[in-house]
């Protein structure tokens, strides 16, 4: 149910999965196993909406974004594998307040001009990346920020999360993380993924977005407190 949730999420509005499913799977298994159930299944997702949207990525846009990112990525695994599991939800419990409560109550967003700053939002989405699967954040503020077009942004999202993604994945493999339970419960998850793939591609043409959307965000508060509750 909650990789239905996270991936319908995904789905619809181009990003979320991690942000959603995350903090609801460390509820119920260690860190450590839902990070790459996590991460196996957004790359999933990546895939098929890139297929389905690659003519409108960005390409310029996303290459920068993609390099700083991998120099991010191998700080965030090594905090994954070495710190432990409440530290972990107390962390990302406060980052998910931050971002819910930056996005609900922030409407006159500063305009990037240019791309030069895509260096400093990438290698931190490639740090919250490799430990959390939540490099979605800094990298949709970064879209906003720079303004892109609506029918680009979903799939210029997909151009940088499917193979930073890849990245992330082999990281977690190397590192030990793709345990039999971790393989086996992607492997029982992929109908789901693509059922939840379908309806949310529906949704998007039909839903009034910014309402979504702050349904979303009040969702990932409320998240972030029990994290931090949980974490004590």
């Amino acid at each position: 149910m909650i990789i239905f949730i996270g991936s319908l999420i995904r789905s619809a509005m181009g990003f979320g999965e991690a942000v959603v499913g995350m903090p609801l799977l460390a509820l119920i298994i260690d860190v450590k196993s839902a990070t790459p159930i996590i991460a196996l299944t957004a790359s999933t997702l990546a895939l098929f909406m890139l297929i389905s949207y690659w003519n409108k990525v960005n390409i310029r846009e996303s290459i920068s974004f993609i390099l700083s990112t991998i120099i991010g990525l191998p700080i965030g695994l090594y905090y994954l594998k070495n710190t432990p599991d409440s530290f972990i939800k107390l962390v990302l419990g406060i980052l998910l307040i931050g971002f819910g409560i930056y996005n609900l109550t922030v409407k006159n967003l500063p305009y990037l001009r240019n791309d030069r700053y895509s260096f400093y939002f990438g290698f931190f989405a490639g740090i919250l990346g490799g430990a959390y699967n939540t490099n979605g954040p800094p990298t949709v503020i970064y879209g906003v920020l720079r303004r892109w077009k609506r029918e680009n942004f979903r799939a210029t999202l997909q151009g940088i999360f499917f193979p930073t993604g890849i990245l992330i994945n082999i990281g977690h493999g190397i590192s030990g993380l793709w345990t039999d339970f971790v393989i086996s419960s992607y492997l029982l998850a992929l109908p789901v993924i693509i059922v939840a793939l379908l309806i949310g591609s529906y949704l998007n043409s039909k839903l009034n977005e910014e309402l979504f959307k702050k349904i979303i965000y009040c969702f990932i508060i409320l998240i972030g407190f029990i994290l931090i509750i949980n974490s004590i």
